[in-house]
This record gives C-alpha cells, sequence and structure tokens, in this order.
C-alpha cells in the first residue's frame, strides 16, 4: 500500500477529523530526522494500514466528492509525464522526500489547513520547479531536487501557491507511484499469493 493508497483508505474511515488529523501528524513526526523533515511514504503507509487493521473501523461510504476532484485532476496529468515521475521516484536512492528547512509553526498550520483545501479542489496555479541536482536549482525560491528527492525551500515563509505546490507534487508522485509497473506487479502477485492461501 502506498501513499495514495493510504490516503484513499484515511479517507474512507469514519472518525473525527481531528483524530484523521493526529494520526496524521503522528505518522508524520515519527519520520522526522534532524533538522530536517522527512516524509516515509512506505513507512507512512504502513502505519497507516497497521492502524486502519488494528482498530477495525474501515467502512467504504466513500467522502466521493473529495476523492473525485483529486482523483480527476491526477488522471489529467499525460500518461507520459506520469511514467517519467513513477521512474524518478524508483530511482532515487532514499525513500523518502526531505525538506532544507523545518517549517515554521505558522507554515506547518497553514499547510495543514492548505492539504485540507487541496482536497476540496484547491488546487495550485502553477507547477513546482525541479532541478536535476542542487547545483542546477534557481537559488532562494521553491525547487524540487529530483537526484535526491529533497525539496529545496525558500529561506523567506512560504506562500500559499508554494505550499500547494509541495502538496500537488506529493499527490502526483503517490499516483504515479500506485499506478507505475511495479505497484501493478506488486499487487498481480499478491493476489496470486492470496488465491494460493484460501
Amino acid at each position: 500500500m502506498d501513499g495514495y493508497e493510504v490516503k484513499k483508505v484515511m479517507d474512507q474511515i469514519h472518525i473525527s477529523e481531528k483524530m484523521k488529523e493526529d494520526i496524521i501528524i503522528n505518522m508524520q513526526n515519527k519520520v522526522e530526522g534532524g533538522k530536517k523533515r522527512t516524509w516515509n511514504v512506505r513507512r507512512m503507509a504502513a502505519t497507516a494500514a497497521a492502524f486502519v487493521a488494528a482498530a477495525g473501523i474501515l467502512s467504504f461510504p466513500v467522502r466521493a466528492a473529495v476523492s473525485s476532484l483529486v482523483k480527476e485532476r491526477m488522471e489529467s496529468v499525460p500518461k507520459a509525464q506520469m511514467t517519467e515521475l513513477n521512474n524518478m521516484v524508483q530511482s532515487q536512492p532514499v525513500l523518502a522526500d526531505g525538506f532544507s528547512r523545518e517549517f515554521t509553526q505558522k507554515e506547518w498550520a497553514r499547510f495543514k489547513e492548505l492539504h485540507q483545501a487541496y482536497e476540496n479542489g484547491t488546487f495550485p496555479e502553477g507547477v513546482i520547479a525541479q532541478a536535476d541536482d542542487a547545483a542546477a536549482a534557481p537559488k532562494g525560491t521553491l525547487c524540487y531536487i529530483r537526484a535526491t528527492s529533497f525539496f529545496n525551500l525558500p529561506a523567506q515563509e512560504m506562500t500559499d501557491e508554494e505550499m500547494l505546490q509541495i502538496i500537488d507534487f506529493q499527490n502526483k508522485m503517490a499516483y504515479a507511484v500506485a499506478n507505475g509497473p511495479q505497484a501493478k506487479a506488486a499487487a498481480a502477485e499478491q493476489a496470486a499469493q492470496n488465491a494460493q492461501g484460501k
């Protein structure tokens, strides 16, 4: 289960929004390292899946409007771009995205609000800048470094647009991986194992 699938599962759990937020924040806090906040999608996915299984509170009346807005956006991305994103993620040496600095408390509060706004259809106007390595990254602006899976944040407080670009890019990467050939092969293998175990 990857980050995008975990997000879909979490949207289907009938618990308070505050409890969902606390679970997600707890998972994110557990993957912080040093002065850099990291987002380990695989570890977060495993934690969320374990929580769902242990709590036994999964039900499937999906918040369709929310899921469909983001899903529609993801499906509108050209297939070649999704393939490129999947290939990039698969080739990265680390399993987590890093940030060049910690979010301020104000940024973190706004980031959580903007994440909810994103789920409700508030998307960025532009896309995040990308560079192959740190030397090629534009100075002083938000940029994703592909070789190291690192978000180079501006020194000043980020704008809502910059935060939405981060959220959008993370969703695109998770969706690309979830729909990539590696994920499909793993799902087919798991289905075969499940069929043998019956």
